[in-house]
């Protein structure tokens, strides 16, 4: 039969001390031992852990823009793109996709859309073993004929509102951090933004580029 129990109190303490050592610990650190301190970690892990960002604009970066894109059947990687993403997440680098959708506003497709696909892309580079971080996208369409979607342009690049989420959502070292486009409205963000901007085509080595660029 098993039973509730406290590991300090009903095991550690009936050890004899001279099984133990004494270390210093001078770096950051939380005790989720208790459940209202599992809730804290969250917050804990974004303020005590901050990291260098590549930012990633989506179609034409990550796949290639074959306008409106939401299904999966449709989306082409580009070439090298996944190694590209292992490098940076195994360099400790966040990676956080910024993207436009505003197909979305138009009523060309959803936003489970759009999410459903975010969630096939990681699945695909949890696979190989890379990850992206976060996808942000800006759904906003002016002319909408959905209210809720002519809102929101702030969010919308060259503006640079998810931008800032990402910033509120994770612990970035901006000023060594990039954001990788391939638009005018990518490098008119990145300069709103002031960060450092790297342009790419269809022709670009994205991997070749991002090592020599991140290891000098």
């Amino acid at each position: 039969l098993i039973k509730k129990g406290s590991l300090e109190n009903d095991v550690l303490l009936n050890l004899p001390k001279s099984k133990f050592k004494k270390i210093a610990y001078k770096k950051f650190f939380l005790d989720i031992g208790v459940k209202k301190d599992l809730k804290k970690a969250s917050n804990f892990l974004k303020t005590t852990y901050r990291k260098k960002c590549i930012f990633l604009d989506r179609d034409g970066v990550i796949n290639f823009d074959t306008g409106y894109l939401f299904k999966k059947r449709d989306f082409v990687w580009k070439k090298n793109i996944v190694k590209t993403i292992k490098f940076l997440n195994d360099n400790n680098y966040y990676v956080v996709v910024i993207s436009n959708q505003s197909g979305v506003g138009r009523g060309l497709y959803k936003e489970n859309d759009v999410n459903k696909l975010h969630s096939w892309i990681n699945k695909q580079l949890n696979d190989k073993g890379a990850y992206i971080d976060k996808f942000y996208y800006s759904p906003f369409y002016k002319l909408s004929k959905f209210k809720k979607y002519r809102k929101g342009a702030n969010l919308r690049k060259p503006n640079i509102g998810l931008f800032k989420l990402a910033i509120k959502d994770f612990e970035i070292i901006k000023e060594k951090s990039y954001f990788v486009g391939d638009k005018e409205s990518d490098r008119l963000a990145a300069k709103k933004f002031k960060i450092k901007y790297i342009n790419v085509d269809n022709e670009t080595n994205l991997y070749n580029l991002l090592v020599k660029k991140l290891r000098h």
